[in-house]
C-alpha cells in the first residue's frame, strides 16, 4: 500500500488516500465482509488482493466459508504439534538444504518431505467448490462498489504455487511445504476458473505467476522489498491504464 501511495502521489497529487484494511481481511470473504461496513463514495477505488489464503483455506482445510484464523483457533493444538514438526524438520533454508545434500550424497536419498493429511484428489474436489464460492466473494464486492458509484479491481496474487520450473532456491521453500503438491492441485483448479472469470470481467487481473524463476518469495505466498515494489508498480500501472483519475 505504501509503494502504491507513492505512485499515486507522484501522478496525481493530493487526490488518492490508500487505506490498507488487509491486516483484518485475510481471505476474500473477511474483505467482502469489511466492504460493507465502509461507507463507499462515489469515485472511490476499492482493490481485492488475494487468492492464496483462499486457496488453502479451500482447498486444503476444505472449508470455503470459514476464515484463517477460526480454523486456527478451533484447531490450535493440531497446528501447534505440525508446526513444531515443521520446525524441527526444516528450521531453517540453510538446514535444509545441508540435510537434502548430505541424504543424496552420502545415502543416497533425496527425499524429506512430511506426508501430507489430504490427498491431490481431495484438494481438488474440495477447489471446485471453493473456487466458485471465492469468486462469487468477489462478483458481490464489484457489484457492492458499483452500486456505490465507486470503481473495483480484483488482483489474484503471485504465490509460489504457480511455479512450474522453479529455481534452486525456490525449490528450497517448497520442500519447506509439506503440502505442496496438494496445494499447487488446488490452485489450478482456482486458476483455471479464475481465469475463465477474468475474461468475463475487465477489472480482474491474474497476476499470479508474475514472480517464476524471480527469487522473491520468503514463503509460499509472501515476498519481499523487491517483490512488493513490483507488484505496487503493477497495480499503479493498471489503476492508471484503467483511467482511475477520470
Amino acid at each position: 500500500p505504501s509503494i502504491l501511495q507513492r505512485k499515486l502521489n507522484e501522478y496525481f497529487p493530493e487526490k488518492f488516500v490508500v487505506n490498507n484494511h488487509g491486516f483484518e481481511s485475510l481471505v476474500a470473504k473477511q474483505q467482502l465482509e469489511r466492504l460493507s461496513r465502509l461507507k463507499i463514495n462515489p469515485g472511490d477505488v476499492i482493490i481485492f488482493y488475494d487468492g492464496g489464503n483462499d486457496i488453502w483455506i479451500g482447498g486444503l482445510y476444505g472449508i470455503p466459508s470459514g476464515t484463517i484464523i477460526g480454523y486456527n483457533q478451533e484447531n490450535r493444538l493440531v497446528i501447534l504439534v505440525s508446526n513444531f514438526k515443521i520446525w524441527l524438520n526444516k528450521n531453517t533454508a540453510t538446514y535444509s538444504l545441508l540435510s537434502r545434500l548430505k541424504k543424496k550424497l552420502l545415502l543416497g536419498k533425496n527425499n524429506d518431505d512430511l506426508s501430507c493429511p489430504i490427498s491431490e484428489a481431495e484438494a481438488v474436489r474440495n477447489s471446485e467448490e471453493g473456487s466458485d464460492l471465492y469468486l462469487k466473494y468477489i462478483e458481490n464486492a464489484d457489484n457492492l462498489v458499483k452500486k456505490s458509484g465507486g470503481e473495483f479491481f480484483h488482483f489474484f496474487q503471485p504465490m509460489l504455487l504457480a511455479l512450474e520450473n522453479p529455481t534452486e532456491y525456490e525449490q528450497i521453500l517448497i520442500d519447506k511445504v509439506p503440502c505442496y503438491k496438494e496445494a499447487q492441485a488446488a490452485y489450478h483448479v482456482y486458476k483455471s476458473k479464475y481465469v475463465q472469470f477474468s475474461q468475463q470481467n475487465n477489472n480482474a487481473y491474474d497476476f499470479s505467476d508474475y514472480f517464476s524463476g524471480r527469487d522473491l518469495f520468503f514463503d509460499w505466498i509472501h515476498v519481499g522489498a523487491g517483490g512488493n515494489q513490483i507488484m505496487g508498480q503493477h497495480i499503479f500501472d493498471t489503476l492508471d491504464s484503467a483511467g482511475i483519475d477520470n
